[in-house]
């Protein structure tokens, strides 16, 4: 089937999430043409250490989903996500730099510090771009799904990654 884009025009980049190991689903995510998005469109489309390969560490069902760099993983995610953060409450599918991680007084963070949300319709944030079409909004419920907590809080129970990621 071939790609769609946004009648906006903006970058599509994708996101092939697996869990423990198998191919999941792959989320489509539009771009909005901001200087923070720059970065998170280099992370999909680099050679590593961009986003291939890398975990999804938390998941807070009803909140967000949050990926990137274990560095900036956040420790007390419901906190992180939904708490007094920055920015307002995104909608569901919005993507966002997770605090502590992307774009810091408008350059990258430091070393590790790439982390991003997906939200689930809790999470907070300055928003660059969102999860594009109805396949990927499923994709993402599906990925919201995943069970969670028996290795800490909000951890996934599998391993969740990005097997592979990339511009559509």
């Amino acid at each position: 089937m071939p790609t769609v884009l946004p009648p906006s025009g903006n970058t599509l980049v994708f996101l092939d999430i697996t869990i423990g190991g198998q191919p999941l689903t792959r989320l489509p995510l539009e771009l909005y043409p901001t200087p923070s998005s720059l970065p998170f469109h280099l992370q999909c489309v680099s050679a590593p250490p961009g986003f291939k390969n890398s975990r999804i560490t938390r998941i807070i069902p009803g909140v967000g989903i949050y990926g990137g760099s274990d560095a900036a993983a956040p420790a007390h995610a419901p906190q992180q996500f939904g708490g007094a953060g920055t920015g307002r409450v995104l909608e569901e599918g919005e993507l966002a730099w997770a605090p502590g991680g992307g774009m810091a007084g408008g350059r990258m963070g430091g070393e590790g510090a790439n982390g991003y949300v997906i939200s689930l319709g809790g999470a907070r944030g300055e928003a660059i771009g969102r999860v594009f079409g109805e396949g990927g909004l499923e994709g993402l419920r599906m990925l919201g799904r995943t069970g969670v907590g028996r290795r800490g809080e909000g951890v996934p129970d599998l391993e969740v990654g990005v097997g592979m990621c990339g511009e559509l």
